[in-house]
């Protein structure tokens, strides 16, 4: 289950990068930076495992409860769902390095829902060109729910996926197919209804 409740200290700002469909979209995917105030404490929320190319990597799903942020969201829409679960790298030097982030969309809010949509996206240095993405409305990436529990104001989500994610140079690039990496992993993380 998630490791929800767990609060870490942190000695760098928070300034979370939230990438996905429930932002505005800016980038592939969207791109929206929270807030941007100094947060020493962060809650994690949970985490991702993944292994990138056969090399294995660790993220974590976090929320700053004085902003009301979170990187593991999700919305309800009519007969839709929409989920993206975000992870930051603990090792990396700062908050936007190295950012693993998945995106879901599915008609109902059961584990074995029809997903319509889903896709993985990596950026290694933020904001910064160049960064990784599958096609959200192809092929390019699969994700399995094991668990899915989502209520009025919070939820939890546990599942795999797999996805190959091709580099684009900047946002008006196209994604280059002979520069795609393989994905494959895992999550379990509390999730946060994402507010209007």
């Amino acid at each position: 289950m998630a490791t929800g409740g767990m609060m870490r200290k942190r000695s760098r700002r928070a300034g979370l990068l939230t990438v996905g469909p429930l932002a505005t979209a800016v980038l592939v995917g969207g791109v929206l930076l929270s807030g941007g105030a100094a947060a020493d404490e962060l809650q994690q929320l949970g985490t991702i495992e993944a292994s990138i190319d056969g090399s294995q990597g660790r993220w974590e799903t976090l929320a700053v409860p004085a902003e009301g942020a979170a990187t593991a969201n999700y919305r309800i829409t009519g007969a839709t769902t929409s989920i993206a679960i975000q992870g930051h790298d603990p090792d990396a030097e700062h908050m936007r390095q190295n950012v693993l982030n998945l995106e879901v969309r599915l008609v109902g809010e059961e584990a074995d829902a029809e997903i319509l949509g889903a896709g993985v996206n990596l950026f290694p240095d933020g904001l910064e060109n160049p960064f990784y993405v599958s096609d959200a409305e192809g092929a390019g990436a699969s994700v399995t729910f094991e668990h899915l529990d989502l209520g009025a104001e919070e939820g939890v989500a546990a599942g795999r996926f797999t996805a190959t994610i091709c580099r684009r140079e900047s946002i008006k690039a196209e994604a280059d197919p002979d520069a795609c990496r393989e994905v494959e992993g895992r999550f379990d993380t509390e999730l946060r209804v994402l507010k209007d």
